[in-house]
């Protein structure tokens, strides 16, 4: 809020904030959904050979590995809402932030 109230002294607007904010946090979240997906399916890729699965399908029956897509992109989905909610409450705080009470640095 006090970063916020600073560059609004200096003529950032509302709209810019969230703009800011989420320029800040789209890196981020795009090497978190990256990376987890990535090694998601590499981890899955990996321990499959040491995984016999024999018990549940029953001997001689291969067992292939398969995505669910859908569930995936789902997860994705979902956090790129809570991130965008989470923009919008920051956001919506740092406008109602009072400028004056935000600057008096160091003086409570």
């Amino acid at each position: 809020a006090r970063d916020t109230a600073l560059l609004r002294t200096m003529g950032l607007s509302n709209d810019q904030t969230v703009w800011l904010t989420v320029a800040e946090q789209l890196p981020i979240v795009a090497v978190a959904l990256l990376s987890g997906v990535g090694l998601g399916i590499i981890v899955v890729r990996l321990i499959e050979p040491g995984v016999d699965l024999t018990a549940f399908t029953g001997p001689g029956i291969p067992v292939s590995i398969q995505y669910d897509w859908v569930a995936i992109s789902l997860l994705c989905i979902g956090l790129i809402v809570v991130v965008a909610g989470a923009i919008a409450v920051t956001s919506y705080a740092a406008r109602r932030a009072q400028l004056g009470r935000a600057l008096r640095l160091g003086d409570e």
